[in-house]
């Protein structure tokens, strides 16, 4: 029975001792499992990270882009403007004109009138003006049409120049653009990752949006051909058709009125063109769909923009995009629209505000 018991007494400590060298042997795999969870925690962290990091970077990149192109459309709109209000100072000491009023009266032997108060209108009705304004001599509605022409002349050039900036009508257009994007948003240049495709029409919303789509699901490798993609529609303008008449004489030197000698300004000076202060075209403007303060959509002159960045996690190339719209805010200048002229007579004499300014807004 000793025996025994002293043979289960080592057998009892023997087996003691080989519990604890178990226990011993179970911190490893312990270990293990927690170094390889923080790793696995660690990778992730890093991973959203990179990943969000590149959201933010996209985001402000389309901003950026969208606020760009669209200033650059508004600073078109602005050029145009600017030089319709010019043909309103063509003297010195020309009357201010006051939005819903009647032209003021000028000495017409003297000086010419402004491009506001030149036609032959209702609008223009005011004190010795019963029917409209007139011309002094048919010379003098002759020589201020000819002059307007020029003027028109100058802008149809800016507005070609602008919509070369912005990218519309053909590959200069888009070398142009990309130029001008890359000198302002260095990011652009910097990263040959990211890719950029514009439209500024609704009507090309949903290519614009396949483009982006293809390039970020292109695969690993997939050569783009160029920063920037446009579907971009070139800003339109039109002059407005202008009606002038001007003063007959009689054999006998006495002056009459010359209502019944109104005649566009295009065909005094026989051009095929209409000739008078420029007017967006309301038929031929692109515009986008903005959301307006009660959510709603509004066509509104503007540019929206995708941004494509591939990003690379654990060997995997993964796609980040963003997008934004910027629009020409209608109401922070003034330049009227070619069908505002065409539905009836003007409420008063055209007001011309170069001072359009652009904003973020929602598609």
């Amino acid at each position: 029975m000793n025996t025994f018991r002293k043979i289960n007494g080592r057998r009892s400590r023997a087996g003691s001792a080989s519990c604890l060298r178990g226990e011993r042997g179970q911190f490893v795999p312990i270990s293990l499992m927690i170094m390889f969870t923080i790793v696995v925690v660690l990778l992730a962290v890093v991973n959203i990270y990179t990943i969000s990091r590149a959201k933010l970077k996209v985001q402000n990149l389309a901003d950026a882009a969208a606020l760009n192109l669209a200033s650059q459309e508004a600073s078109a709109i602005n050029a145009i403007t600017d030089r319709n209000e010019w043909m309103n100072h063509l003297y010195a000491n020309s009357p201010a004109i006051s939005p819903g009023q009647p032209c003021p009266p000028i000495d017409k032997s003297k000086q010419l009138p402004g491009i506001s108060c030149a036609e032959y209108a209702s609008y223009t009705q005011g004190p010795g003006m019963p029917k409209g304004f007139s011309f002094f001599s048919k010379d003098g509605a002759t020589g201020y049409g000819r002059l307007v022409q020029s003027i028109n002349d100058a802008q149809n050039i800016f507005a070609n120049t602008y919509n070369t900036f912005i990218g519309a009508g053909n590959q200069v257009g888009q070398k142009a653009m990309e130029s001008i994007l890359t000198d302002n948003i260095p990011d652009l240049k910097n990263d040959p990752t990211i890719h950029l495709v514009t439209w500024n029409d609704a009507s090309e919303g949903q290519n614009a949006a396949t483009d982006a789509n293809n390039i970020a699901t292109s695969p690993p490798g997939a050569s783009v051909q160029s920063l920037v993609k446009a579907h971009m529609k070139p800003l339109a303008f039109s002059a407005h058709d202008m009606t002038v008449a001007y003063d007959k004489k009689t054999l006998l030197g006495k002056q009459i009125y010359a209502g019944s000698q109104a005649q566009s300004l295009g065909q005094l000076i026989g051009s095929a063109d209409h000739v008078g202060w420029m007017e967006l075209d309301a038929q031929n403007m692109p515009r986008l769909q903005v959301k307006g303060p009660g959510g709603q959509p509004r066509p509104r002159m503007g540019v929206g923009v995708y941004v494509v960045k591939t990003v690379s996690i654990l060997g995997r190339t993964v796609p980040v995009m963003a997008h934004a719209i910027a629009y020409v805010v209608p109401a922070s200048g003034s330049l009227p629209l070619s069908s505002d002229s065409q539905q009836g007579p003007l409420p008063g004499p055209p007001i011309f505000l170069p001072t359009f300014y652009v904003k973020l807004g929602n598609s």
